[in-house]
């Protein structure tokens, strides 16, 4: 079962996967593969909470998904999650491409955004 926390953290989006980075540190917390990311989804203004991005995972080993939300301070969360839908459709585009003709390497992309929690 899941924990509930909060806590500044980086957000950044590497060719093949999102790695949740603690804000002080940018020691890594969570590393989730983009090839198990099914929904990236956004809340851009409820009042109280707002600029909120939730990302689900859900591993093939595992029947019970993740979910991670989080609430944008320095970026919308709408181009965030604009630029991990961005990069999970590359991420699946080089896979089946890898697998139609072998390995061939792939396009280094990253980004890193901002998450922190509002006081």
């Amino acid at each position: 079962r899941g924990d509930i926390w909060t806590q500044q953290v980086i957000l950044a989006i590497t060719s093949d996967d999102l790695i949740i980075k603690e804000g002080a540190t940018r020691n890594s917390l969570t590393v989730i593969p983009l090839s198990t990311v099914v929904k990236c989804e956004f809340i851009q203004d409820t009042g109280q909470h707002s600029n909120i991005l939730m990302v689900c995972s859900q591993d093939p080993h595992n029947p019970q998904p993740k979910m991670h939300f989080f609430q944008c301070a320095m970026a919308p969360a709408a181009n965030i999650c604009n630029e991990i839908q961005l990069a999970v459709k590359r991420h699946r585009h080089l896979h089946e491409k890898k697998q139609k003709k072998g390995s061939t390497p792939s396009q280094d992309l990253r980004q890193n955004w901002i998450l922190e929690p509002k006081p």
